[in-house]
């Protein structure tokens, strides 16, 4: 015959010890069950990291192609950063960092606020320069107040995204391209003694001299455009504010700036004596 036993009739030691295993076994269990669910919030939370990631990179790629003088690189040396993250964590979980993935969503955030800076025309603008000239002082009034305007233009876009994300600088990159007519530069002037200065080895008179000449004209314009700019656009921050700049400076010479009407130009085309400036304001994350 077999006895049947009960709780109640143990040994109250074996009664003891059994409630212990018990207790053991359910938060065992329990434990288990909830470090599952927390990794697999883990795994969600890097996952949609990555996808945000590669998306904004993909984007910021397109948008660089576009606008190839844009100063971008930051970042997309971020967004590898925080791919590169992903691929670690991956393959070591014990390196999942909370806190860090906050950063890097808030990093992703700004970078795409980054790559509608990239598309904004109004950091663009074209100035003409008269026939021999090359200093801003030379140009017309209307010409000035562009550069005016586009200064105003870059401080409020830097002021904007200085207020929406205090912690982080602001980089201000400038880039601008002198363009010339193929005027022949006229001899004993004032302006081919500032050509001469800046060449090394003048070529003979001819075809070949006019362009060397044209070439230093059109640099010397862009160089006096962006000396400009690099005196205004600081002027109008606060000594506090946490800013970067950045110039580009190049002289196309009698290359025709095709974006700026269609052809044909005329060898003599005011549309050729221009300055061509682009600006970049950007969150550096």
């Amino acid at each position: 015959m077999i006895e049947e036993y009960h709780m109640d009739r143990l040994h109250p030691r074996i009664f003891v010890a059994v409630m212990f295993l018990g207790l053991a076994l359910l938060q065992v269990t329990g434990c288990a069950s909830f470090n599952n669910t927390g990794l697999q919030r883990d795994e969600n939370e890097l996952e949609q990291l990555r996808i945000e990631a590669v998306d904004a990179r993909k984007h910021l790629r397109e948008e660089m192609e576009q606008h190839s003088d844009s100063h971008a690189q930051a970042s997309l040396a971020a967004l590898d950063a925080i791919l590169k993250y992903v691929q670690g964590v991956k393959a070591d979980p014990e390196k999942f960092d909370p806190d860090r993935i906050r950063e890097y969503n808030e990093k992703i955030r700004m970078v795409k606020i980054n790559i509608e800076q990239l598309k904004n025309n109004s950091l663009r603008r074209s100035i003409t320069f008269p026939e021999g000239t090359y200093k801003i002082a030379e140009l017309e009034a209307r010409e000035q107040g562009k550069l005016r305007e586009l200064s105003e233009d870059i401080l409020r876009s830097a002021t904007d995204l200085h207020r929406r994300f205090p912690k982080y600088p602001i980089r201000i990159t400038v880039k601008v391209l002198g363009f010339s007519d193929e005027a022949p530069i006229a001899e004993g002037t004032r302006l081919e003694e500032a050509i001469i200065e800046n060449i090394s080895e003048p070529k003979p008179p001819g075809p070949a001299r006019r362009r060397q000449f044209n070439r230093v004209l059109s640099g010397l314009r862009a160089a006096d455009t962006g000396r400009f700019l690099m005196e205004m656009i600081p002027s109008g921050l606060p000594e506090e504010f946490p800013v970067q700049f950045s110039k580009q400076i190049d002289g196309m010479g009698e290359k025709l700036p095709q974006a700026e009407a269609a052809p044909p130009y005329e060898p003599l085309d005011s549309r050729r004596r221009i300055c061509r400036i682009t600006a970049f304001v950007e969150i550096v994350p």
